[in-house]
């Protein structure tokens, strides 16, 4: 019997529904798959500052806190853990499953309890925990069954939808979401953040995007890549790297070297879809600048025709045109796309919503969405 999983936007449901009932969630998936970035994104749901506890890179005493002698009670006190909050806040215990045995037991009194040794978690604290499976040779080794029974387990896959959310930078979440700093202390104004933000709170480069909207197979290949003993291999995570990348590459220009970059991001997915993207990004790079639509957007090559005749180029390209799209340039852009065949309206049009949120309060959507209806009528 295969084992339900639940994509991202699913697993945060599950996960705000279950911090309302102060149940405690243990998402469960491959590395890089997009763990951590639920967490945080419930933090700013909640508008609780984050605590994120390594497990693994912590011993028992670091959650107990380490015993001292009280001389007025004549009894062994513990000294609180500084990592731990003394606020309500959102505590995630990250990698429980590869952490060791005495770790896992006081992790295990924090959850079952909501304290431990003389800590009490803050009422109105939320308890969220994650890790790999054993199956992910990862490092990781089982949960006690106690333990295993008192957490709602949430296995998580890759879902293209949620990267594009996250490439164009719309929230996963629905609107309940607020964009908030998850790491923010409201108290003091300063940042709890105990480890780096991953790469949710920052936009895909538009070839990424591209690339794996045409392959969307190629967003996880962890599987694959455990079975052939390979360290390197593509998931959400590592896109968002190879995005950070193709950025640094553009912002050095004529003084970056173009095999160099090639070859970080073969380091990076793996070297057979890393050959598949970078033939896909050196096509992607004969585009025309996007200044050949503002500046003449009736007489510029659309979908089909000069520069644009390849669909994998032509589909970066508009990628682009709705990622630097601004209030000066829109008129311009949406005319230019009046004339393109009708996948490219719509993909287009759906990217500049999601991206920007005047771009549908703008008369330019007002005329394309007049052209929509046209071709959905003559369809």
């Amino acid at each position: 019997m295969n084992t339900p999983s639940y994509t991202l936007n699913e697993a945060m449901e599950i996960a705000m529904l279950a911090a309302h009932s102060r149940s405690v969630v243990c998402l469960e998936g491959s590395p890089g798959i997009g763990k951590s970035s639920i967490v945080e994104m419930i933090a700013g749901a909640l508008e609780l500052p984050l605590y994120v506890i390594n497990l693994p890179n912590h011993e028992c005493t670091d959650l107990t806190g380490l015993p001292w002698y009280d001389r007025d009670t004549h009894q062994t006190r513990f000294a609180p853990p500084a990592m731990l909050p003394t606020r309500p806040a959102v505590v995630f215990l990250d990698e429980i499953t590869a952490a060791d045995t005495a770790t896992k037991k006081a992790a295990q009194r924090l959850i079952l309890e909501r304290r431990i040794g003389d800590y009490r978690l803050p009422e109105g604290s939320v308890l969220i925990c994650a890790g790999n499976l054993a199956a992910h040779r990862s490092g990781a080794t089982a949960v006690n069954m106690a333990l295993d029974n008192r957490m709602i387990h949430v296995p998580i896959r890759a879902s293209f939808a949620d990267f594009e959310a996250w490439a164009l930078d719309a929230p996963v979440r629905p609107h309940t979401l607020r964009s908030v700093d998850p790491y923010l202390d409201i108290s003091t104004g300063e940042s709890t953040r105990l480890l780096p933000l991953q790469a949710l709170a920052h936009r895909s480069h538009p070839t990424v995007l591209a690339y794996t909207r045409r392959r969307p197979s190629h967003l996880d290949s962890f599987a694959e890549a455990r079975d052939r003993g390979e360290s390197a291999y593509a998931t959400p995570r590592s896109w968002g790297t190879v995005s950070r990348l193709l950025q640094a590459h553009d912002e050095l220009g004529t003084d970056a070297s173009l095999p160099t970059l090639e070859a970080a991001i073969h380091c990076t997915v793996g070297h057979a879809i890393g050959a598949e993207f970078v033939t896909y990004m050196r096509e992607a790079m004969t585009m025309p600048d996007p200044s050949v639509v503002d500046n003449d957007p009736m007489h510029a090559p659309i979908p089909g025709e000069g520069d644009l005749a390849n669909v994998g180029t032509a589909f970066a390209f508009i990628t682009l045109l709705a990622a630097t799209l601004t209030p000066d340039n829109v008129d311009n852009r949406i005319e230019w796309l009046a004339r393109c065949p009708g996948e490219f309206i719509v993909c287009m049009n759906a990217d500049c919503v999601r991206r920007h949120p005047w771009y549908a309060q703008s008369q330019a959507y007002v005329r394309l969405s007049a052209t929509l209806c046209a071709l959905t009528f003559v369809r």
